[in-house]
């Protein structure tokens, strides 16, 4: 594909105006753009499957068109900003809708008594990632009346992208017990220490009696079920949990925030989600002994996640993919501490210090490889 030059000069509100030389992206909201009077659709027949287009710009002067080699199609796109204005009113209309019900969620569950406790905060909390879901299919079905499933990457076209995502949420958690190790004051604790401190903050003393009964039990060590059940709810029903959240995060977003490229868009996509947790957080949800501390905490968690899960979503082409890599790095995080003695929420564990180090070799890894692996990297 390739850009030429008009022969006249048309106003200026119905063109793409670039300067001679210039190097444009193409993101992919304007594929199959709508309702724009005297602009044809854009389709994907016109560019690649990429969510990013190269095209080189030969002008003599401003105006230009688009010309499709192979049908020899000229395309005439108004000015850029119409369409960038036009989708960062999408993109504050998702953020407006999902913080305020799900703010609202938690503040009516508190004000009406509840406690933060088993069993109303684990419901709290599972409705809670189902709001961004919500939001999406209302603004994308019924506000926008665009298409939902291939612009937010609802595939189950399995690739091996699929299994990398399912595995990869233990691997870290395993990395990240390592890590701990290393700090001062942590120790290897057979007998489960770190798991029953962190029980303490969610079962009375009876209930926790018997857990540790019951695990004395097991004929087999408790590591290699909690392993086992992990990977089976992961892919399974906490996968659909994920899914609530995932087609918010890395379907509505990231394709409406992809044009900024793929660090930019992963950074803004990781410090809303840090964000949207912080009710979760202040409550004691993952950092029971900082709470307030917690929200920055979180949200340098997933701001590190953010790159990886946008990453598995490019290269799998599915939401269902990061859904899996959600769900089972909810379901195999416990694996982290399960085993170590002493430390605190702030060091270790998969959303303590420890396990920053550990998102932090990850993505320099996935950055190697992309570029080591790939003609055209994704990561821009």
């Amino acid at each position: 594909m390739h850009a030429t030059c008009s022969s006249g000069k048309p106003p200026r509100s119905q063109w793409l105006l670039l300067k001679r030389g210039t190097l444009i992206l193409v993101p992919p909201f304007l594929r199959g753009v709508r309702g724009i009077n005297q602009v044809p659709t854009i389709t994907t027949n016109h560019f690649s499957n990429n969510l990013l287009d190269e095209i080189s710009i030969e002008c003599n002067n401003q105006a230009m068109s688009i010309h499709h080699q192979s049908k020899h199609n000229y395309l005439k796109l108004r000015y850029i900003g119409e369409f960038m204005k036009r989708h960062f009113k999408k993109v504050w209309l998702f953020l407006g809708l999902t913080f305020f019900f799900n703010y609202l969620l938690v503040i009516l569950y508190l004000a009406l008594g509840g406690k933060w406790a088993v069993p109303g905060s684990l419901i709290v909390t599972t409705a809670y990632m189902f709001i961004p879901m919500l939001v999406a299919v209302v603004i994308q079905k019924l506000i926008y009346h665009e298409p939902l499933q291939k612009p937010f990457g609802i595939s189950f076209k399995f690739n091996w992208w699929f299994l990398v995502a399912w595995l990869l949420a233990p691997t870290i958690a395993f990395m990240t017990f390592a890590v701990s190790l290393l700090f001062p004051g942590v120790e290897y604790s057979p007998e489960m220490a770190g798991l029953f401190a962190q029980l303490k903050t969610v079962l009375s003393p009876e209930k926790l009696q018997q857990v540790q009964t019951q695990i004395a039990a097991l004929p087999i060590p408790l590591i290699w079920i909690s392993l086992i059940q992990g990977l089976i709810a992961g892919a399974t029903i906490n996968a659909v949990a994920g899914f609530g959240e995932e087609l918010g995060w890395r379907g509505l977003l990231q394709k409406e925030l992809n044009y900024l490229g793929f660090w930019k868009s992963s950074f803004i996509i990781g410090l809303i989600w840090g964000i949207w947790h912080a009710p979760l957080i202040i409550q004691g949800h993952n950092y029971p002994q900082h709470p307030l501390l917690g929200v920055l905490m979180m949200t340098i968690f997933t701001l590190l996640l953010s790159p990886i899960f946008s990453y598995i979503r490019l290269k799998s082409q599915s939401v269902i993919a990061t859904s899996i890599l959600h769900g089972t790095l909810n379901a195999t995080a416990g694996l982290s501490i399960l085993a170590i003695k002493g430390g605190n929420d702030l060091t270790v564990g998969v959303t303590g210090l420890a396990g920053f180090l550990v998102l932090i070799a990850v993505n320099i890894s996935l950055f190697i490889y992309e570029y080591a692996s790939s003609t055209r990297s994704l990561i821009k």
